[in-house]
């Protein structure tokens, strides 16, 4: 448990750690928490602690080891623009070095600042500006230093018998995970044994070779069920008291022979074993498929695996298993008789389907009902201080037994709605044609409690732009023509339209039922909807290839900031932020206002018309600066439609420029546009639109984080549609265009183009998605 700086913070409460502490064990079968904080909260009186990491985001790596422990903070860098605080990534170069320097102290914990944090900009995910880079780099160094570790394997859970019969068998669980690279499994050389040990680990009493197979992939976990006895090697039963299980993992320098001298050890732990005779009836909850939102007043059916850790043999007309619901509560000030009350009237039976013996397991399909007394259980609201835990039973010749650990204790939020949508696959074609009509089958699961009626339900889609913004309020719906009971699955066919505009798109299948969508329900989960990336060509769009006219480096890495001049005074765009960038986007265009944040009084913008930007090569992007010359536009689509638009994105590098553009069209006319272009560090100022927004400028000494950078959407109407065979620019080196796309005058509803609030005021402190 890591504790970010106390900002706000008024009174410590002394007791918070315990009452963590406690909840987590209850939790999670009795495991044990590792407090960390930043170091301001030493000041407040909280001391005592693992280590205490610097957490601000304002430093660069640090080593700390004012605490138990110490402990290593690394930062990639970060991009915090509402703290108005830049540190390089320099491509992930500082982030290699500091990784070094950092684990030669030994530390005892690594602190990453952090794998999400999108807000401070220092994340280490896969992004659109970095790609996997950061990700690739950070995994290659944990890699190589995991090669490091002797012992490559860690325990990371085992669920023993809290008591073994002397003489009896029993399953022991153990969840391993695999820190190296490589794919660990068992084979001639490598194998899994254990042996029993007397109390102190001196005495070998048996050992167990090759026990069970095993697979651990590279970097992942794997839970293997081990089967134990309670003997020692002349097969005679242990004596009552007090022992060691030692498991071991074990690579051999010779095919097939085991001898430890010829062996290194993989992983080795040893886990303590008590002998004595168990009550008639216990068992161990070992896991369950019981989802962590349900609707109230319903019921489901959960897979659960039980072992059993007493001496009597599970009968079916003898043994049940039921369940029971507890309100717990969250305040600190509850004690410990109110934090869990048992909820009357609650819980239901399930009987057994065969007989188990001692110490072996079994699956059974168990009945939860969300009902107390036959009525709904009072539902859980989003910030509600309680919560229920369902607890498992074995009810057993008139007794309930409880689980010997907590584990047999589950966290649950019982909630009002619940479609319980699942989608599996669907048909959506990766590519479509603007406009056009699709028939596309999906696969869905309804994981709910509910029948989802005939009609009333409906598959819905919505289509979303390349930074997820809505592309049309408008969702089409393809009601289902028969009744899906719960648990089963339906595979329907549904009329999609794609945009009337062109471009990188993302088409989101939804399930709905009334007014509730499933994707907005409080128990919505990640397969709730079925998100698809759709290509689509076409529309009234055209954008035009401005490279071979390109004439100044506009952005550039931060490495080469330094070649970077699109103002000629060294300043320019920083490249990471610009497009085309590394979203999988395959079109090569964007929409305008892409990742601009959008204003609530007035959000009208010109989101269907799609820009393709420069090429991005060696760490430069370049741009247009207008210098008088002429576009020609033989030999490209662009001359082949009928054009009612010209769109331009751009900014100046002065104040109150002004220029025309002369369009020639193929007859021969001509037309003049004016166009009045405002600078590239201020908001709109001429009644265009925001088409890019970059949160913080690239100088030759550093990154700026308190100056955005702008590029701005002119929409320039044509006097009378026509096709256009060359566009002259404006004369005026200070005005400079990254794009240039040309609107169909066949478009079915122009996108209007207006003006906007100042941006500025938006973006302050809010950085564009990620």
């Amino acid at each position: 448990m890591v504790l970010a700086p106390p900002t706000g913070l008024a009174k410590w409460d002394a007791e918070f750690i315990e009452y963590a502490n406690r909840a987590f064990s209850r939790d999670f079968g009795g495991a044990r928490l590792i407090w960390m904080a930043d170091p301001a909260w030493k000041s407040g009186g909280l001391s005592e602690l693992e280590a205490y990491p610097p957490l601000s985001g304002e430093q660069r790596s640090v080593h700390e080891a004012s605490g138990k422990a110490a402990v290593a903070v690394l930062s990639p860098g970060s991009c915090d623009v509402g703290a108005s605080t830049m540190q390089p990534r320099s491509e992930s170069r500082e982030l290699r070095e500091e990784w070094r320097q950092l684990l030669a102290l030994s530390p005892a914990h690594v602190i990453l600042l952090s794998w999400n944090d999108f807000v401070r900009g220092n994340h280490i995910a896969p992004t659109r500006q970095e790609g996997f880079t950061l990700v690739d780099t950070f995994s290659l160094l944990v890699s190589q230093e995991a090669e490091k570790v002797s012992r490559p394997v860690r325990l990371k859970k085992a669920n023993l018998p809290p008591v073994m019969a002397p003489g009896a068998k029993a399953t022991a669980e153990l969840v391993l995970t695999n820190c190296s690279t490589q794919e660990i499994r068992s084979d001639e050389r490598i194998g899994f044994d254990w042996r029993i040990l007397d109390e102190k680990g001196e005495f070998t009493l048996i050992t167990k070779r090759d026990v069970v197979p095993f697979l651990l992939p590279p970097g992942g976990s794997t839970r293997i069920s081990v089967p134990i006895s309670a003997i020692d090697s002349a097969h005679k039963s242990l004596r009552p008291g007090s022992y060691l299980i030692e498991f071991n993992l074990r690579r051999s320098s010779l095919p097939y022979i085991r001898a430890s001298w010829l062996s290194r050890r993989l992983t080795s732990f040893r886990l303590p074993l008590r002998v004595k005779e168990p009550p008639e009836y216990a068992f161990t909850v070992l896991g369950t498929t019981l989802r962590s939102h349900l609707k109230s007043g319903a019921t489901y059916a959960a897979s659960l695996t039980l072992r059993n850790d007493g001496t009597k043999t599970w009968k079916p007309d003898k043994v049940r298993i039921s369940n029971q619901w507890y309100r717990v509560e969250d305040e600190l000030e509850a004690s410990s008789a109110e934090q869990m009350i048992a909820v009357e009237g609650s819980g239901s039976v399930t009987p057994l389907h065969r007989d188990v013996e001692p110490g072996e397991t079994v699956i059974v399909t168990a009945n939860v009902e969300t009902t107390a007394q036959g009525d709904p259980l009072v539902p859980w609201r989003r910030g509600d201080m309680w919560h229920y835990a369902l607890a498992w039973v074995l009810e057993a010749e008139g007794k309930k037994i409880y689980p010997s650990r907590r584990e047999g204790l589950e966290t649950v939020y019982v909630v009002e709605e619940g479609l319980g949508s699942y989608f599996v696959d669907s048909t959506t074609p990766a590519e479509m044609i603007a406009g056009e009509e699709y028939t596309v089958d999906i696969v869905l699961t309804n994981a709910g409690a509910d029948t989802w009626p005939a009609r009333e339900t409906e598959l819905v889609y919505h289509w979303y732009f390349w930074d997820g913004s809505p592309a049309s309020e408008k969702v089409d719906s393809t009601p289902l023509i028969n009744a899906v009971k719960a648990g089963d699955s339906v595979k329907l066919s549904a009329s999609v339209k794609a945009p009337a505009y062109g471009g990188p798109h993302y088409l989101v299948w939804d399930l709905k039922q009334g007014e509730v969508l499933a994707s907005c329900s409080i128990n919505a989960h990640i397969n709730a909807t079925l998100r698809a990336p759709v290509m689509v060509h076409g529309g009234p769009c055209e954008p035009i290839d401005l490279n071979p006219y390109c004439n100044i480096i506009a952005a550039a890495s931060d490495r080469r900031r330094s070649s970077g001049d699109f103002d000629g005074l060294g300043n320019c765009f920083p490249l990471e932020a610009l497009p085309p960038d590394l979203s999988g986007n395959t079109l090569e265009v964007y929409p305008s206002g892409y990742y601009v944040p959008r204003s609530g009084e007035n959000p009208a913008m010109p989101r269907g018309i799609t820009f393709r930007y420069p090429d991005k090569g060696s760490g430069l992007q370049k741009a247009l600066v207008c210098l008088g010359q002429t576009i020609a536009l033989e030999g490209q689509n662009a001359s082949k439609i009928e054009v009612s638009r010209l769109h331009v994105l751009g900014a100046g590098t002065g104040a109150g420029l002004s220029g025309r553009i002369l369009i020639t069209f193929a007859d021969g006319h001509t037309q003049t546009l004016p166009l009045a272009m405002s600078s590239w560090l201020e908001p709109p100022s001429h009644g265009e639109t925001v088409g890019f927004i970059a949160p913080y400028l690239r100088t030759p000494r550093g990154d700026n984080p308190h100056q955005h950078a702008y590029l701005h959407h002119y929409a320039l109407t044509l006097s009378r549609p026509g096709e256009i065979a060359s566009i002259t620019l404006p004369d005026n080196a200070e005005m400079k265009i990254f794009a240039l796309t040309l609107e169909s005058a066949a478009s079915d509803s122009p996108i209007p183009v207006e003006a906007e609030e100042p941006v500025l005021n938006r973006v302050e402190g809010n950085e564009p998605s990620q």
